[in-house]
């Protein structure tokens, strides 16, 4: 009996050493290592990357598309965001003429220039894992943070030593739940009325995903994380139904384990204006892989072999704030 007992031991220290590794493993592909590594893959697919000449024929010259093609963001050419976009970016040239705007996740620099291209003179702060690079665009409009969006703590105090309230904040950071659910508690509160803060990749916290990781205990119970996602499509949910005249019987109840307490959705329905979500179901414009549109049609994948159009890929969330 006790040799059984010690087997047992044995074999469930082995399990938690091995789910350790596993773990470790995963928060490394999301270190600044990870992040360094995926924008020089970037940067080298950007230097042999297929001219956009026959795809701006298409948009107007004018377009948020047309810039971002030109900037060369995957808001553009593979989530296709810009299209989405467009009448949210006009409406604040038009009512802005110096907006201010913070983009969390940096990258290449590409939707810096997006901005800068489309918008009237904007005053642009970024946000990154990585420190400042020479490639990124610069200008006395612009300036940089190197900050880590999974340490609320740092986020606000970026948010402190800023001190100034933004009409348009970008989240195309970490893509992590958890890193989603910090920034948009955080920066939230620093959109001006009327602003939008724009919530990214939103896919990553669709059930099942693999960068939605829930605790052991909680995937054999059953229970489902609310994330981000379930969150606004529950506030978004009630605003649907108050539209066509249902009144709330009761106090919207945040489900099991979610990463939200009962106060942070209480504030974000007092804050929220209106929600808006956007998932692409049409074929990106090249792949953000190989840089080609070789596309095999009947498969729905790149020629190198990329879903073209995943069921949990490319879906985004603009919300307009009270």
């Amino acid at each position: 009996m006790r040799a059984y007992l010690f087997f047992v031991v044995m074999k469930w220290k082995e399990l938690k050493r091995k789910l350790a590794t596993k773990r470790d493993w995963k928060n490394t592909r999301w270190s600044a290592q990870f992040a360094k590594a995926k924008r020089d893959e970037h940067e080298e697919l950007d230097a042999n990357r297929i001219q956009y000449d026959d795809f701006e024929r298409y948009f107007a010259n004018s377009s948020l598309t047309s810039h971002g093609l030109r900037a060369g963001t995957d808001k553009a050419y593979w989530h296709r965001y810009t299209d989405f976009y467009e009448p949210f970016f006009r409406a604040l040239k038009q009512r802005v003429q110096t907006p201010s705007i913070l983009e969390i996740g940096v990258l290449r620099g590409a939707s810096v220039q997006l901005y800068l291209d489309y918008l009237n003179e904007p005053k642009v702060i970024g946000v990154d894992l990585l420190p400042e690079s020479a490639s990124w665009p610069n200008g006395d409009n612009i300036s940089y943070f190197q900050i880590d969006q999974s340490d609320r703590l740092a986020l606000q105090n970026m948010i402190d030593e800023i001190g100034e309230s933004f009409d348009l904040i970008v989240d195309d950071g970490g893509h992590l739940p958890e890193q989603q659910y910090n920034t948009l508690m955080t920066c939230f509160e620093s959109v001006k009325p009327g602003g939008i803060y724009i919530l990214e990749d939103l896919h990553t916290s669709m059930p099942g995903h693999v960068l939605n990781r829930q605790k052991l205990f909680d995937r054999m119970r059953g229970n489902e994380r609310a994330t981000c996602y379930q969150i606004l499509l529950m506030l978004k949910h009630y605003r649907d139904m108050e539209s066509v005249g249902h009144q709330r019987q009761q106090e919207m109840k945040v489900p099991l384990s979610a990463l939200f307490s009962q106060n942070d959705v209480a504030y974000l329905d007092e804050m929220i204006e209106s929600i808006q979500f956007y998932k692409r179901v049409d074929l990106p414009l090249r792949c953000w892989q190989c840089a080609t549109s070789d596309f095999d049609y009947a498969s729905l994948h790149c020629s190198c072999g990329t879903p073209l159009l995943d069921s949990r890929d490319s879906m985004s969330a603009v919300i307009t704030r009270r």
